[in-house]
């Protein structure tokens, strides 16, 4: 198994292989960058594409991504938002045809020898929370043996706290942070939970958020051993025979 978390600028995109099967999660906002990771990869197909949720840094690439490529199946949240990005996006499946799915929390996906499951969003939407569509991301584990990588997202405080009480195992050994590391994207809770050997924030640099913010990265510095930022390390990816990891950074 190898997962690439992909230094594209401001936003997520995760690259996930194992038996010549291929799963992206998200994909930034920049088609040119993607493609370029990607076909530094080899990759020209995608046996599974993920979108967490619809804001531009991690959609804003995908409209041209299903154009360029063949997606085996798309899955996301389908939670509405009305923009011009998702609209290209909406418009490009529609034109493939795409084979679409809308899970929520409790469904399992196989991937040739990867296992994807899904923890989040619930059967209802969140509603009235501080940012609807980021509490309502898709929530992903991805598993190759015994190795689990979490994928959240951006959801913030109020889906966290629903997670961590849900009574789910959120436990993996590589966390993928959620809201490029925002002050309100993770929980000591949820850290505590999750229990991860890695983390890795996903964020551009010299973004104009103050992403990593300080409380954030403090509190992951107290709770993971080692935690890598692709503003920093650049592209950071993990090899592992489903037992043991190689960090390469």
């Amino acid at each position: 198994m190898v997962v690439d978390f992909l230094d594209i600028g401001q936003g997520d995109a995760t690259l996930i292989r194992a038996g010549g099967r291929k799963i992206l999660i998200d994909g930034g906002d920049d088609w040119r960058l993607l493609d370029k990771e990607l076909r530094t990869r080899g990759v020209n197909r995608l046996d599974l594409l993920v979108l967490s949720h619809p804001h531009a840094d991690h959609l804003g690439a995908l409209d041209e991504l299903v154009s360029e490529m063949p997606v085996g199946l798309l899955i996301e949240s389908g939670f509405p938002h009305r923009t011009r990005a998702y609209a290209r996006f909406a418009e490009a499946i529609r034109a493939h045809k795409v084979r679409l799915a809308r899970p929520r929390g409790g469904e399992t996906f196989m991937v040739g020898p990867l296992r994807l499951d899904v923890l989040w969003p619930p059967r209802s939407f969140l509603r009235d929370t501080d940012a609807d569509i980021n509490n309502n991301s898709l929530v992903v584990k991805v598993s190759y043996k015994e190795l689990e990588v979490l994928l959240p997202g951006d959801i913030q405080e109020a889906a966290i706290e629903r997670l961590v009480g849900g009574g789910g195992d959120l436990r993996a050994d590589i966390l993928k942070v959620s809201h490029q590391g925002a002050a309100n994207g993770t929980t000591t809770a949820f850290l505590r939970q999750v229990r991860p050997r890695y983390a890795i924030i996903s964020v551009g640099e010299g973004n104009p958020y103050g992403h990593p913010h300080p409380s954030a990265l403090a509190r992951l510095g107290r709770n993971v051993p080692v935690v890598a930022r692709t503003d920093i390390d650049g592209d950071v990816s993990f090899r592992s025979d489903g037992r043991r990891i190689d960090f390469v950074r």
